[in-house]
């Protein structure tokens, strides 16, 4: 039998985390281990129990989740922390990375790309949600009112 992944999860709001928990316990290959809704809980029983990946909100109360990202790779760089919010700008995408994320999925993605993600993140690959690639994207574009040569 092949060894199930296995998530924490993190988040404050307790229908988020029934939603994904009922998500992820339909996966042959995932079961959810524990959860909480603080980044206080959240640390101590990740410590105890070493999920292969944290499912990681950024608002939190007592704390914020770049911080909690952070402290679990500090404590257990082998956990991969994949972050879900509903934060869709630059700068916590970034902040993110920088504390250690695996990924950065929005709260309005589809079921099947936060099991994707998991599954991505679980295998120490970076996964990023689709709206969150065309941002960066977009920030990379050409200003179109270049010239198309540059003269001697």
């Amino acid at each position: 039998m092949k060894k199930k992944l296995r998530i924490y999860l993190v988040d404050d709001h307790p229908i988020v985390r029934q939603g994904l928990r009922l998500v992820i316990e339909k996966q042959d290959d995932m079961q959810v281990i524990g959860e909480s809704g603080d980044v206080a809980t959240a640390l101590a029983q990740i410590a105890e129990l070493q999920p292969d990946v944290v499912v990681m909100d950024l608002r939190l109360p007592n704390g914020d989740g770049i911080k909690a990202t952070e402290a679990v790779k500090q404590a257990a760089p082998h956990i991969q922390v994949l972050v879900l919010t509903q934060n869709d700008d630059l700068d916590s995408l970034q902040q993110a990375v920088a504390a250690g994320a695996s990924g950065y999925l929005l709260k309005l993605s589809a079921v099947e790309t936060l099991v994707a993600a998991l599954r991505a993140a679980a295998a120490g690959s970076l996964y990023f949600d689709p709206k969150i690639k065309a941002l960066v994207a977009s920030t990379m574009q050409p200003p179109t009112d270049l010239p198309k040569k540059l003269s001697n």
